[in-house]
């Protein structure tokens, strides 16, 4: 499940950090144009989980870091996805008196509704998603 609404959906569902989340969202929105094994690309709609398995078993990244940040647990990599994707992008996020999280990434002229989440990075998630929606 690597489409827009998809990937939404388990942004929104989320609770705290999770990999298979964050290597979906990297797979979607940057891995798919970055240079990479062709043979993994049919293996990451089908089952992201297990082509970050494949894809950090492979000789050229088992020595480096995890080319997938950390979007859903790291405001920085969620703010890094942000600007990446929608550069210019207008973005905020704050917290209510009662604890609910809340932002919206507005793009142009594209004004989406703010979105809420457990936490600052996946609130931001949820909001940049929400703007990728919103501006097809």
């Amino acid at each position: 499940m690597t489409n827009l609404a998809g990937l939404l959906e388990r942004v929104r569902k989320a609770t705290g950090s999770d990999r298979e989340l964050d290597a979906a969202i990297w797979w979607r929105l940057v891995g798919s144009k970055a240079e990479t094994d062709a043979a993994l690309i049919p293996q990451f709609e089908r089952n992201p989980a297990a082509a970050w398995d494949t894809l950090m078993g492979r000789a050229k990244w088992a020595n480096r870091p995890s080319p997938v940040p950390f979007y859903s647990s790291s405001i920085d990599a969620a703010l890094g996805l942000v600007e990446g994707v929608l550069p210019g992008a207008r973005w905020a996020i704050g917290r209510r008196f009662d604890g609910i999280v809340f932002g919206t990434v507005e793009h142009g002229d594209f004004k989406p509704p703010a979105t809420h989440g457990p936490t600052p990075a996946l609130t931001l998630l949820a909001a940049l998603l929400t703007a990728l929606e919103e501006r097809r």
